[in-house]
């Protein structure tokens, strides 16, 4: 014999819980908690999704805290970039400044000292003429 159902077996209430004469208050396939089953799975439910949202609101705090940390930082790395790339042309105009400063020193010393040579060439050239010219003198005389 196949067993398809399973009965269980339920104690007869006490008289007092009784109400009239049929003693069939609960039928079979019924089921008495459902109500409180249903009501206890609803409420858990709602823990469960007051849970998630806890703890997605704490998530979500966490990440912008850290964003607004992150923000900070990147703003502060920023400025400090911004400064040393400012010193460094500051720096770099002096550096470039004396250097043509000092270009114009040494351009114009070696102007003065190729017009000296000049100078100094032309007035050797100038003697050699003028002995030239006196022993072309001398040796036509």
């Amino acid at each position: 014999m196949k067993r398809t159902k399973e009965n269980y077996y339920t104690p007869h209430p006490h008289f007092s819980e009784r109400a009239g004469v049929s003693g069939l208050q609960t039928f079979d396939g019924e089921d008495a908690g459902y109500d409180t089953r249903s009501h206890y799975y609803q409420q858990q439910q709602r823990q469960w999704i007051d849970q998630q949202k806890n703890e997605k609101a704490m998530i979500n705090f966490k990440n912008e805290k850290e964003e607004a940390v992150h923000s900070k930082q990147i703003g502060e790395l920023n400025k400090m970039r911004i400064m040393l790339d400012e010193d460094f042309k500051r720096k770099k105009q002096v550096v470039n400044s004396s250097l043509k400063d000092e270009n114009l020193i040494l351009a114009q010393t070696k102007k003065d000292k190729e017009a000296q040579e000049k100078a100094e060439r032309l007035r050797q050239e100038r003697e050699d003429l003028r002995l030239l010219n006196q022993r072309g003198r001398n040796a036509g005389v």
